[in-house]
């Protein structure tokens, strides 16, 4: 173990003169940087513990493979282009207890450029109909602009998917928007919140979403 641990120092050392000459903290921050130091650490216990299952296989062998395929990947800028996936991706944030997965990119929003969006959910409960809750304000603010509140029928929403919903359906969508020039007229940073509940009460989903338009 304690070799282990002298390695895992030695190879983080060496990555991050590697993949990040003349600069600390990579652009993207901690979070990135937590990642990659995890990944790091999964890599190194998986290189000496087969040392620990091969007795033939040699340690230097190991430490030179391991720290070969991180070379490359960093020379490959594959890591790089990861951070910057990450960066420019906006994630809604759960504020209910039914679990989705819903992203946009790029995360800064223009009137100027398209948007993609993906959606990850499956529904808990059986929908026909329900209501819905959106609010809209401005960051830093505590009280919405924006606040709607409306029943809505099957008839509302067949366009897009249909209904009624049956429980455990999958809804996954990957979807690009070309025609955002909607966005011209809202430039800023607002807190969007969207809950909706079937007729019984029920929620379906709830999520919070930390939205920039810069308007160019």
């Amino acid at each position: 173990m304690i070799i282990i641990n002298i390695s895992y120092i030695a190879v983080s050392k060496f990555l991050n003169l590697k993949c990040y000459p003349d600069q600390g903290t990579p652009r993207g921050g901690s979070s990135f940087r937590t990642v990659l130091d995890d990944l790091c650490r999964r890599l190194t216990l998986i290189c000496f513990t087969s040392n620990m299952h091969f007795k033939h296989t040699s340690l230097l062998l190991s430490a030179v493979v391991f720290i070969t395929i991180w070379t490359s990947l960093c020379d490959g800028d594959s890591i790089m282009r990861y951070m910057t996936i990450v960066e420019d991706t906006g994630y809604a944030t759960n504020c209910g207890k039914v679990p989705f997965n819903f992203s946009w990119t790029p995360k800064t929003l223009s009137a100027r450029h398209s948007v993609d969006i993906e959606v990850d959910y499956r529904f808990l409960y059986e929908l026909d109909g329900g209501f819905y809750n959106l609010t809209v304000t401005e960051y830093g603010e505590t009280k919405p602009f924006i606040v709607s509140k409306n029943p809505f029928t099957c008839d509302d929403i067949k366009e897009f998917i249909t209904c009624p919903i049956p429980i455990g359906f999958l809804l996954k969508i990957k979807k690009t928007f070309t025609d955002t020039s909607y966005l011209m007229g809202f430039p800023g940073r607002f807190i969007v919140t969207a809950e909706v509940k079937n007729k019984e009460g029920q929620q379906m989903v709830c999520a919070k979403l930390d939205i920039t338009d810069n308007n160019n």
